[in-house]
């Protein structure tokens, strides 16, 4: 049951990450900048607690991605 769980759960966790993933793209498309989304994401941070996993584990142990993860694709531009 424990192993299931696991496997299943990660497969539930990718989908719920590559849909963040995908808002957060669509908001930036949608607006043509994305400074407004950087903003939004860092007071998103900075209000609450933000999830600090090791590189690789957010998907089995979380169905969001951190703070920095969501920051990472428009910080680089």
């Amino acid at each position: 049951m424990f192993l299931s769980n696991c496997i299943f759960g990660t497969f539930v966790n990718l989908n719920s990450l590559y849909f963040e993933y995908e808002a957060d793209r669509y908001a930036v498309e949608l607006m043509g900048d994305s400074e407004p989304i950087i903003s939004l994401i860092k007071k998103t941070g900075a209000a609450g607690d933000t999830l600090q996993l090791p590189p690789g584990l957010t998907p089995i142990y979380s169905s969001h991605p951190t703070i920095y993860d969501r920051l990472e694709p428009w910080v680089k531009q």
